[in-house]
């Protein structure tokens, strides 16, 4: 009777202490306009919108009341990492680009997730 006693608590000690010891898994996430150094690097002052959308696309984000602006944001978080996040602000004035706030450094097209990421994170944590 001691020894199921003892068994029982040594039981129920690992089973209420492994869930402490054990991080779930965080899918990995990507939002907004990932681009290349090459295609930033390609945009000109001066250049017309439909250039700009042809070389990198649409903005995800456009100011409604600022329709002079436009803003590609970038946002990608892997499992417990600090989020990683790219912005590039392109300014207008007569349908010409006039201005480029560009805080979008370095950007890799591993930053972006595939699915095959995911199950490899996955095998990662495991």
């Amino acid at each position: 009777m001691f020894w199921r006693c003892v068994v029982a608590i040594c039981c129920l000690v690992f089973v209420l202490s492994t869930p402490a010891c054990i991080r779930p898994h965080k899918a990995p996430i990507s939002q907004g306009n990932l681009l290349r150094d090459e295609d930033i690097e390609r945009l000109k002052i001066g250049m017309t919108r439909e250039q700009v959308v042809f070389l990198i696309g649409q903005p995800i984000l456009t100011q409604p009341f600022e329709k002079s602006r436009w803003d590609y944001v970038f946002m990608s978080r892997r499992g417990y990492q600090d989020p990683v996040r790219k912005n590039l602000t392109l300014y207008f004035d007569n349908e010409k680009l006039i201005k480029m706030d560009n805080q979008y450094p370095g950007a890799k097209p591993d930053d972006m997730v595939a699915t095959s990421d995911i199950k490899a994170s996955a095998d990662d944590e495991e």
